[in-house]
């Protein structure tokens, strides 16, 4: 699991489209509850923090005439990537339901691998909901076949679409 470690002793800010002052307190906040299972993903959320204009009234006044590098956080995110081990979770130990109502999967293009791990036989589901976003193509028609063979119907969602939502009748 990649995610990204706080920025700490950096004393920058960044400005926003509307003009507020973001103080970087809430961009280590951020950049700290990122995750995901690929670093390219993580990398999509550095547009955040790149800026052509120059600072705005505030940071200009926290500057006090210093120079201002327009790119000085444009690489928080990759420059604080950092790589760690998650513990694997036997769903049928963990969680001994013998009926879920709602599963929900959004692994960053993962999806189909977790729902291809999901025991239906012993632990029926009513409604499946899984992002799509991320996921290739040929995932998507595999999870969609799966979830076929189980009884599900197709309720809405698609190639790409942020909700996929599969609902079984029979529950």
């Amino acid at each position: 699991m990649l995610g990204a470690d706080r920025a700490i002793g950096r004393r920058v800010s960044r400005s926003v489209t509307n003009g507020e002052h973001v103080r970087l307190e809430a961009i280590d906040t951020f950049i700290s509850e990122i995750s995901s299972l690929s670093a390219s993903h993580l990398v999509q959320f550095q547009r955040l923090y790149t800026t052509q204009r120059g600072p705005c009234a505030l940071c200009g006044q926290l500057l006090a005439g210093r120079a201002y590098d327009a790119s000085c956080s444009s690489r928080v995110i990759r420059d604080n990537m950092r790589s760690t081990t998650v513990r694997c979770y036997c769903m049928q130990q963990e969680l001994p339901w013998e009926h879920v109502s709602l599963l929900t999967i959004d692994a960053e293009g993962h999806d189909y691998s977790v729902l291809s791990q999901y025991p239906f036989a012993s632990s029926p589901v009513q409604r499946v909901v899984f992002e799509a976003t991320h996921m290739r193509n040929v995932d998507f028609d595999r999870a969609a076949a799966l979830l076929d063979s189980h009884g599900f119907v197709f309720l809405k969602g698609g190639y790409k679409a942020g909700d996929n939502v599969w609902h079984h009748p029979g529950r």
